[in-house]
């Protein structure tokens, strides 16, 4: 697990430094990516603590019974492509991107906390 929480926090990391559009990756995309990082990670965690209960995960992508590599699998898989997708993305489009997703986490958070009766986490 520790070597995932790395490969997350240097992805995000390296963002700002190689913009792959013309445009100036600004100090927004930064903040804007830190925050799905971060979202995904509370949904990442939210997911290890009720799958080691016995719940079944409801993303039909990952499977009711992921094994714990193929989930840290399929987050790193989420969080490295979300970065470069983010990258290859001009504004304004970048940014709507960037919205929608962290949406999609928000709700994806706060879905996994109403389930699970308030913010469970798993380390």
């Amino acid at each position: 697990m520790r070597s995932t929480i790395l490969l997350l926090t240097v992805a995000t990391l390296l963002i700002p430094p190689f913009p792959a559009t013309a445009e100036e990756w600004t100090t927004a995309d930064t903040a804007r990516e830190a925050a799905f990082v971060g979202l995904v990670f509370l949904d990442w965690q939210q997911t290890r603590w009720s799958l080691k209960r016995g719940a079944a995960e409801q993303n039909p992508v990952i499977g009711p019974h992921p094994s714990q590599a193929r989930l840290d699998a399929m987050v790193t898989g989420a969080v490295v492509g979300h970065a470069a997708a983010s990258l290859l993305l001009p504004n304004p489009w970048r940014r709507w991107w960037q919205h929608a997703t962290i949406v999609v986490e928000i709700s994806a958070v706060t879905s996994n906390a109403v389930v699970l009766g308030g913010l469970r986490f798993s380390f």
